[in-house]
């Protein structure tokens, strides 16, 4: 029990600096997508404003547990013993049920248009990711759910964009499954954490918040290179609205 009560200083510094460093590009990439929109026509602005906007909710959150962790935790001597503050667990599920599902939607709503022209396949996807992500709140089957709708807003779907939009689909995709992979794999022991109880823990948060980063920083650049793709297309070939067929 000795051992849940006190960590070194590199332990929990290293926690602290991964925290950090995830509040920070999440936060920064939120900011871009949201100053890119500024950059594009009107009719490509919301995707970016969506996933702009994800992201902020998803940074929000991260800095919520980089607060708890610090909250946790007091220097006594020459180690870092608990101060009796239970650590924050709603919050990497509240950074991830709002960061990711808003992701792969803004993602498709780069890839496909609203309504009939879209066969309204963006709404129908809109919906089940919105109900899909509360879910996930409660119930792991929504991860896996957020996961079949993401493949058809990254892959699936018809798209509206430039050639090439259906690797950069993979690639975000990839990284949603990567992530997620991750944070599986750190959360039910299989990977090798440690031996100590403040091993594993130190280890478990930094390999949880490496998952997240996976899961929003690749899908957010791919969301920008997907849009600005589009829009050029758009500007070479107006008479065919940057239309590519699946």
């Amino acid at each position: 029990m000795d051992t849940l009560l006190t960590m070194p200083p590199s332990g929990f510094l290293a926690v602290e600096e991964t925290l950090r460093l995830a509040t920070a590009l999440t936060g920064m990439l939120a900011l871009f997508l949201i100053l890119c929109a500024a950059a594009v026509p009107a009719g490509s602005r919301p995707s970016l404003f969506l996933g702009g906007v994800s992201l902020a909710a998803a940074a929000w959150f991260e800095g919520a547990q980089l607060i708890g962790w610090k909250g946790a935790f007091e220097l006594a001597g020459t180690s870092y013993c608990v101060t009796g503050c239970p650590l924050d667990t709603s919050a990497p599920v509240l950074a991830w049920a709002l960061g990711v599902p808003g992701l792969l939607l803004s993602l498709g709503m780069a890839r496909i248009p609203w309504g009939p022209r879209g066969d309204y396949l963006l709404e129908k996807n809109a919906a089940a990711l919105v109900g899909m992500g509360f879910v996930s709140l409660f119930h792991n089957a929504g991860f896996l759910l957020i996961l079949l709708s993401g493949y058809f807003s990254c892959v699936r779907m018809p798209r509206y964009a430039a050639p090439g939009a259906g690797s950069q689909g993979f690639l975000a995709f990839g990284a949603v499954i990567a992530g997620m992979m991750l944070k599986f794999l750190g959360a039910h022991r299989v990977l090798f954490l440690g031996s100590g109880a403040e091993a594993v823990l130190v280890n478990g948060m930094i390999v949880r918040t490496a998952g997240d980063l996976l899961c929003f920083l690749i899908p957010g650049i791919v969301l920008v290179v997907r849009v600005f793709g589009r829009v050029s297309a758009e500007i070479k070939n107006p008479a065919t609205d940057g239309q590519s067929p699946a």
